[in-house]
């Protein structure tokens, strides 16, 4: 719209502009006129005037002047509402790709966590096992492992909400093919 909004902005720069100059308009009509019905076959009944008018904006030179600066205004206007759009665009998109880099690190250094859990919980097992640990210890390696799956869920639901975000941003199409080729691109 902002764009849109400088077009038709210059534009009225133009005609403003164009009022300054003089301006010539042709014109002309035709027709028949006779007194009689039956005579409006013969040339004698046809008639052409025609005529040309001149426009010289003498007198309305301030006006005229005064209506270019405002449509100037007006443009000028209109242009840093465009770059004011651009630019909340650009940071849209900047910051939604921002957040979907940071959470996809996030997201793989909570992998680690949970596969570190998970290594400790066999440990524990085996250690149970032997009759080396209690369960209780066993336990507190399960419950680890639970809370490290949990905020990989977390995670992963964020990344997913942050690229749903950046495709916003970007004003792009959602579709499945897409979203496969932005996530294997981003990692």
């Amino acid at each position: 719209k902002s764009e849109a909004d400088l077009h038709a902005a210059t534009a009225r720069v133009g005609q403003a502009k164009a009022q300054l100059f003089p301006s010539i308009t042709l014109g002309g009509s035709s027709g028949l006129q006779s007194v009689h019905a039956g005579s409006l076959t013969d040339w004698a009944s046809r008639f052409w005037v025609g005529g040309a008018q001149v426009s010289i904006p003498i007198f309305e030179g301030g006006k005229l002047k005064a209506q270019v600066r405002t449509a100037d205004a007006q443009m000028k206007e209109a242009a840093l509402a465009w770059r004011s759009t651009v630019l909340a665009a650009y940071h849209d998109a900047n910051d939604a790709l921002v957040a979907y880099a940071d959470e996809q690190r996030h997201a793989a250094a909570l992998a680690r966590q949970l596969a570190d859990a998970r290594r400790a919980d066999a440990l524990m097992r085996s250690r149970h096992r032997s009759g080396f640990v209690s369960m209780i210890e066993v336990l507190d390696a399960q419950r680890n492992v639970h809370q490290a799956e949990q905020q990989a869920l977390q995670s992963n639901v964020a990344a997913s909400t942050d690229l749903v975000a950046l495709y916003k941003a970007l004003g792009g199409d959602w579709s499945e093919d897409a979203a496969a080729n932005l996530a294997s691109t981003a990692r």
